[in-house]
């Protein structure tokens, strides 16, 4: 890369203006999808120009020596759209799929399918939540990092896990399908989070083992929170788990109070006999 530099900044004095742009790797898919077109010397699809070099362009006969190799006529190239919204747009607006869709890394099932959980308000693209159904506005993969590194670095940021930090930035009403990637590459590359992500926050204490000793004698009591109405406005579901013979034992309730798990302790009493040992997560419908 710094040869092909050294020869561009040779050419600076016939233009008026010169401007040299790095574009990261995650932006540069068109590019990348080139490379392996030449290299796989695969099938060239039609609109890309391409030019055979029986030479190299520049040789490199010292790392501080650079000599130019013979000049090559300026040649064009077709730019391919890696925005991966526009796709997903034209798709929805006019039913309309990309030329040649394999050359930006797309399917064809892959475009039909996400544009079913996206709408287009004043032709800017939002995606439907999971669950919620609350609208995030889909954005370009820089703006998603930018948004990243503020909840990573801003003024209120911390050393968090990759999920954590997505989940803060899909809270936030955004959306890029690469959210979970380029946070995990985030916190790679962060030293500090390497550095907390080696230590341990939970405060030392002694094992404390649970004993399976006899069948039906230790029981674990939680509660599967919130799930959709169900017949009868059921929402909630207690779970026993006996930690012998791993039998479940549960019921759907209606609402959460104190009443409910003890109606459900009585039931596995009358069933099982007295338990020596309930153990729980310590919430408030439990512990009242």
């Amino acid at each position: 890369m710094d040869a092909y530099v050294a020869e561009i900044w040779k050419l600076e004095n016939k233009f008026s203006r010169l401007e040299i742009q790095h574009v990261i790797r995650d932006n540069n898919m068109a590019a990348d999808v080139l490379s392996k077109l030449g290299s796989d010397r695969a099938k060239v699809p039609p609109g890309i120009f391409i030019h055979e070099l029986h030479h190299p362009s520049i040789t490199i006969t010292d790392p501080m020596i650079i000599d130019s190799g013979p000049s090559e006529p300026i040649r064009e190239f077709m730019m391919i759209d890696t925005n991966w919204r526009t796709p997903i747009i034209d798709f929805i607006k006019e039913q309309m799929l990309p030329p040649r869709i394999e050359t930006i890394g797309m399917k064809a099932t892959k475009i039909m399918r996400h544009s079913k959980n996206n709408i287009l308000i004043d032709d800017k693209l939002y995606k439907r939540g999971v669950g919620t159904r609350i609208l995030m506005k889909c954005i370009s993969t820089k703006e998603g990092k930018d948004i990243l590194q503020e909840i990573h670095d801003g003024s209120c940021g911390n050393h968090a896990a990759s999920r954590t930090l997505v989940g803060k930035a899909f809270r936030s009403g955004s959306y890029w399908p690469t959210a979970l990637v380029d946070a995990e590459n985030l916190v790679r590359r962060c030293p500090g989070c390497q550095y907390f992500a080696k230590q341990i926050h939970l405060p030392a204490h002694n094992l404390i083992t649970i004993p399976p000793s006899w069948p039906f004698a230790c029981w674990s009591l939680d509660m599967i929170e919130p799930l959709p109405i169900a017949t009868g406005g059921f929402t909630h579901i207690l779970v026993a788990v006996n930690k012998f013979t791993k039998w479940i034992e549960y019921k759907p309730i209606t609402k959460i109070s104190s009443d409910r798990p003890v109606d459900f302790i009585c039931d596995i009493l009358h069933q099982f006999g007295f338990p020596n040992t309930i153990i729980t997560d310590l919430g408030s419908n439990f512990t009242s």
